[in-house]
């Protein structure tokens, strides 16, 4: 179910920027990643602003995990499931395989350092939020593939990090479309073609939705409001 309150208090437009809460840490601690302050500023504040669930998909080191966790620990309700759901690589012929890239891009430091550290980016991640002491706020942290792992009837608030092609949304579409409710809110990273949010929408209506690259240029995710699902 997605609270009445989280609804009531997102009418205040929370796609303008000045209407959003700010950070409560410096960007600077957070774990290396792709995101940028904006980004990372919403997802804190559909975190702080919900009472319900939230589901990650693809949450590599934690630079996103930590916007979500901060949101739970600053928000009036504490007390709700944060899962997460990564690939969890290990090995850079795992990233080379899984994540469909080259030998040469898989050797830059910012993808060979996690998958090769102890526990692969797992390990990472859990490292990362407990050095935080955000650790505390995450339910459950699982390594697989999204369409192979179980989930809860519903979230609140999802957070995709694996719409990168159509074909990806094929896989992954279905399953957002079974795990959101009207009123629930999806932010998908790397969202930032007209092509991809078609393919998304053949699974999930938005009542309204916004790319944030029209605030900032950076930007390539995109967050809407869900107003139906198709299976």
């Amino acid at each position: 179910m997605v609270s009445r309150r989280f609804q009531e208090s997102l009418e205040r437009d929370p796609f303008d920027p000045s209407a959003l809460v700010s950070l409560p840490v410096d960007i600077e601690i957070f774990p290396d990643g792709w995101m940028f302050s904006l980004e990372l500023t919403m997802l804190y504040n559909l975190a702080l602003h919900g009472q319900g669930d939230i589901l990650e998909v693809g949450s590599w080191i934690g630079r996103s995990s930590t916007s979500l966790a901060l949101g739970i620990r600053d928000s009036a309700c504490k007390q709700r499931h944060f899962d997460i759901v990564d690939l969890g690589l290990a090995s850079i012929s795992e990233a080379i395989l899984k994540l469909n890239i080259s030998q040469m891009y898989a050797d830059q430091d910012v993808i060979s350092r996690p998958v090769t550290a102890h526990g692969g980016v797992i390990g990472c991640l859990i490292d990362n939020l407990r050095h935080l002491d955000l650790l505390k706020y995450v339910t459950a942290i699982t390594r697989g593939n999204i369409s192979e792992v179980s989930l809860r009837s519903s979230y609140e608030v999802v957070f995709c990090d694996a719409v990168h092609n159509e074909s990806e949304i094929s896989v992954v579409g279905p399953i957002l479309a079974r795990v959101v409710r009207p009123g629930s809110w999806l932010m998908c990273d790397d969202l930032d073609k007209p092509e991809l949010v078609a393919a998304v929408e053949r699974f999930v209506t938005f009542e309204r939705k916004i790319a944030l690259k029209d605030y900032d240029q950076n930007c390539k995710a995109m967050v809407g409001r869900v107003s139906a699902t198709h299976t």
